[in-house]
């Protein structure tokens, strides 16, 4: 037989993979671990070889026991999707105008990011909640006490003005 014409499927029986050419394995094969003889059909998955995934790369667990995912999960909390958005609500609380209301949504979506992180220790992110509860609640008071202090000052105004 000619190496390069062999081909590798499983036993359509015990799944098992034997190898042969591509005529044999329509003609019957016999399994080499069960013994059933027939017809291996061809897999709709069997194709070109897929490449494996280098070690390493994320999903990949290292030898520390870690995965490149869990380094990457501490830096964007992804799994933990509410502290995520506090932390964006938060730092986008400081514009003028929109402050206010962007610092009230942080500051909920931080508690809850908060929760989840607590409830589920996997999903990270404690800290980019702390941020969207810190930062949110501090800059939704500082832009009601500009809002406050603006209404106040434009009736001092108009009652100083007659």
């Amino acid at each position: 037989m000619d190496e390069a014409k062999l081909e590798i499927r499983s036993c359509p029986k015990c799944g098992a993979a034997a190898k042969a050419t591509a005529d044999e394995f329509d003609i019957g094969v016999v399994c080499p671990k069960c013994g059933e003889a027939g017809v291996f059909p061809k897999a709709a998955s069997d194709g070109p070889p897929v490449a494996r995934p280098v070690h390493g790369v994320a999903g990949e667990a290292s030898a520390s026991g870690t995965s490149a995912d869990d380094a990457v999960s501490t830096i964007i909390p992804y799994k933990n999707a509410a502290a995520l958005i506090a932390y964006y609500l938060a730092v986008f609380s400081l514009i003028p105008c929109i402050g206010l209301f962007l610092g009230i949504a942080a500051f909920i979506c931080g508690i809850i990011g908060l929760r989840k992180a607590k409830a589920m220790p996997s999903a990270k992110g404690k800290v980019h909640a702390w941020i969207g509860i810190i930062v949110g609640g501090l800059f939704a008071l500082v832009w009601l006490a500009a809002i406050i202090w603006v209404i106040v000052n434009m009736n001092a105004n108009r009652y100083w003005a007659r």
